[in-house]
């Protein structure tokens, strides 16, 4: 379900978009013939508006997603190719100040890097999780 959760929000922005649209141009016709007036014309303007604008948004954020993740597992093949090769600069241990405020959600590996949950292999070594 939360497997290539950039995608779906990709997938997502098109049909909210799609439903603003549909949404906008229901509601101003209705607007128009219960009034009977033209201020439906811009009900369907600023609906259509916003749902373009939010559906940005949101491909945007799905976009960001997506990079991560890539840039997460390039990362983790990176270190991992270096620690094959030997290089001691590879295995830096960067850790935040204060640990202690960030939550360890995850498991760690027998090389005692802790991995996030989705990851099936190790961020430092590249050992398969268990």
């Amino acid at each position: 379900m939360f497997k290539n959760i950039g995608n779906k929000i990709k997938f997502f922005s098109g049909i909210f978009f799609a439903l603003a649209i549909i949404g906008g141009i229901v509601g101003g016709i209705l607007f128009c013939i219960s009034t009977s007036s033209a201020w439906g014309l811009l009900i369907i303007a600023v609906v259509v508006l916003f749902g373009y604008v939010g559906s940005i948004c949101l491909y945007g954020f799905g976009e960001l997603i997506e990079s991560n993740q890539y840039n997460s597992y390039y990362l983790s093949e990176i270190l991992r190719r270096m620690d094959k090769q030997g290089n001691p600069n590879s295995t830096l241990n960067i850790q935040p100040q204060d640990s202690s405020k960030y939550a360890t959600v995850g498991w760690t590996c027998d090389c005692g890097k802790t991995n996030p949950a989705e990851n099936m292999s190790c961020i430092r070594c590249g050992k398969q999780k268990q």
